[in-house]
C-alpha cells in the first residue's frame, strides 16, 4: 500500500493545485527519507497511512460516504488516532473558516453511525472472545500511551521530521512563507487548501509532541502534506525562475547545500582513515565511493542551476541524486556485519538456517511481533505480561504465554528439546551466572542477544 499511498497524495494534490502540482508531490514524497524507508517496516502504520490520505481525498472531492468508510478501516488498524489526524484537523479547518454549513453536506451524524458499525464490529467481536481485552485496549494501548512518562521530550519529532522529510524540508519554510495564509475565506481557494494541509500537519502533531510513548512512525501520515505543500512551491517556481530571487528561498537551498557538503566530508573522511571498522567494510567501500560521487555531483550540479535559475533541472537533480543515494544506502546495508546490525530479522535468518519441526523459539522478557513472520511459525513468550497477555488469558494460549523463569528453564531442560531463544544482552548476562547448564551464543542484534541449549553443528 506505499504505491498506494503516493498514488492518492498525487490525486489529492491534483484536486487542490492541479494535475503538475499532482505529479510534484508524488515525487517529493517518494524521494524523502522518511516514505520509502518506514514503508520497508514490518507494521502497520504505511497501510494506516494510506487510509488517512484516502479520508483527505474524499473529504475534498465531497464523497464522504467513502470518507467515513476509509476512517472506520484507519480505526481498526490503529485504533482513535485516526480521529486525530483526519477528523479533528478537517473540523478545526470548517469552524475556522467559518464553514460550518459543509457538516449538513457531510451527514455528520448518520456518517459516524456508519463510521461506528463498521469500525467496532471488528472490535466488538475481538473483545466478546478474548476477556480483558477491552481493558488491554482502553488503558494499557490507549490511555497508557497517552499518559505515560516517556523518555523522549517534547521536541522528539522535530529532529525526526527533519530527517523522514529529508532533503525537501529545508523548501518548507518558504513555501509556508510564500502560499500559507491565516485569513479567513479568503478569496484565493489555493490558500485556503494549504490552511487545511498546514492543520493536517500541525495538529496532529502537536498531539504527538505532548503524549509519553513517541515513536518515529507515528508521523509516517504526516509526510504528505509536508510533500504537497512543498510541491506547491517547485510548481509555482517552474513558472516564475524569478522565486529563486527570493531571500528565503536562497538561504533553504544554500542551507541544504551545506548538508551535503557536510555529508560528503563525511564520507571522504570516513574512506581516507584507517579505522578498525567492525563492519564489511571492504565490501561495502564501493557503495560509500559512490555515495560520494553521488554527492559531489549533486552539489556541482544543483548548484549550477540555482545559479542559472533552471527550476526543473534543480529539482530533478534533488530527486534523482537523493533517489540513487537512497537506493545505494539501502545496497550497503545488507553487508554490514550481522554483529552490529539492530535489526532482528537477522537474528531471525540465524534461526533459520537450523530450526527444525520439533525445535522451540522462545522470547525471554521481550516480545518481538515480527519473528513469528520471519520464522513462519508461532513463538513462545516468557516473562513478558505487556503486550501479550490481557487480564485473563484464552486457554488456548497457555502454551505460548508462559509466566516465569521458571518455565523457561524447563524447556532449556528438556530432554531431547533444541530450544532458540532471543533476549536483551542484560538478561543472557543473568541466564549465564544462574542457569547450571551451557548456553550457546548465536549471535547479536542491538540490545538483543540469540542463544541456544544445545550446540548447533556446523
Amino acid at each position: 500500500l506505499a504505491l498506494g499511498g503516493v498514488l492518492v497524495t498525487y490525486s489529492l494534490a491534483k484536486e487542490l493545485f492541479g494535475r503538475r502540482c499532482g505529479f510534484l508531490s508524488a515525487i517529493i514524497l517518494i524521494s524523502s527519507l522518511g516514505y520509502p524507508g518506514l514503508s520497508r517496516v514490518l507494521s502497520t502504520d504505511i497501510i494506516f497511512t494510506f487510509f488517512c490520505l484516502s479520508c483527505y481525498l474524499f473529504f475534498v472531492r465531497k464523497n464522504y460516504s467513502l470518507f467515513y468508510l476509509f476512517m472506520a478501516l484507519g480505526f481498526m488498524t490503529k485504533g482513535p488516532v485516526v480521529l486525530i489526524i483526519t477528523l479533528i484537523p478537517i473540523c478545526a479547518f470548517l469552524i475556522y473558516e467559518r464553514k460550518t454549513d459543509v457538516f449538513k453536506e457531510m451527514h455528520l451524524g448518520p456518517g459516524l453511525l456508519l463510521f461506528a458499525a463498521i469500525s467496532l464490529s471488528w472490535f466488538v467481536y475481538e473483545i466478546l472472545l478474548n476477556k480483558g481485552l477491552l481493558h488491554n485496549w482502553i488503558f494499557q494501548q490507549t490511555l497508557g500511551r497517552i499518559t505515560s512518562r516517556g523518555k523522549q521530550p517534547f521536541y522528539f519529532f522535530v529532529p525526526v521530521t527533519i530527517g523522514l522529510f529529508f532533503p525537501w524540508i529545508f523548501f518548507l519554510s518558504p513555501a509556508l512563507k510564500r502560499h500559507l495564509s491565516f485569513k479567513r475565506a479568503p478569496l484565493d481557494k489555493k490558500q485556503t487548501s494549504m490552511f487545511l494541509l498546514f492543520l493536517w500537519l500541525v495538529l496532529p502533531f502537536l498531539f504527538f509532541s505532548c503524549i509519553g510513548k513517541k515513536l518515529v512512525p507515528y508521523t509516517l501520515p504526516l509526510l504528505a502534506p509536508l510533500a504537497i505543500m512543498t510541491a506547491r512551491l517547485w510548481d509555482e517556481a517552474m513558472d516564475n525562475p524569478k522565486i529563486f530571487l527570493s531571500r528565503m528561498f536562497s538561504v533553504s537551498y544554500y542551507i541544504f547545500l551545506l548538508c551535503l557538503g557536510i555529508l560528503l566530508a563525511g564520507m571522504v573522511v570516513f574512506l581516507a582513515g584507517r579505522f578498525d571498522y567492525k563492519l564489511g567494510i571492504e565490501a561495502a567501500r564501493l557503495n560509500i565511493i559512490a555515495m560520494s560521487i553521488i554527492l559531489a555531483g549533486a552539489i556541482t550540479v544543483s548548484l549550477s542551476a540555482f545559479k542559472l535559475k533552471k527550476t526543473q533541472r534543480l529539482f530533478w537533480t534533488i530527486t534523482l541524486s537523493c533517489a540513487l543515494f537512497f537506493l545505494t544506502a539501502i545496497d550497503l546495508l545488507p553487508k554490514i556485519e550481522t554483529g552490529i546490525s539492530k535489526s532482528i530479522k537477522v537474528l531471525a535468518l540465524k534461526i533459520k538456517e537450523d530450526l527444525r519441526p520439533p525445535d522451540l523459539v522462545v522470547n525471554y522478557r521481550c516480545f518481538l511481533k515480527s519473528l513469528p513472520f520471519y520464522l513462519s511459525r508461532r513463538t513462545i513468550v516468557v516473562e513478558r505480561n505487556r503486550h501479550t497477555a490481557y487480564e485473563e488469558d484464552p486457554e488456548k494460549w497457555r502454551e505460548y504465554l508462559l509466566k516465569d523463569k521458571k518455565e523457561l528453564y524447563r524447556l532449556l531442560s528438556a530432554r531431547g528439546l533444541r530450544v532458540f531463544c532471543i533476549t536483551y544482552t542484560w538478561e543472557f548476562e543473568k541466564l549465564k551466572k544462574e542457569y547450571s547448564r551451557p548456553l550457546y551464543l548465536l549471535g547479536k542484534a542491538g540490545k538483543y542477544v540469540l542463544f541456544v541449549n544445545r550446540e548447533v553443528r556446523e
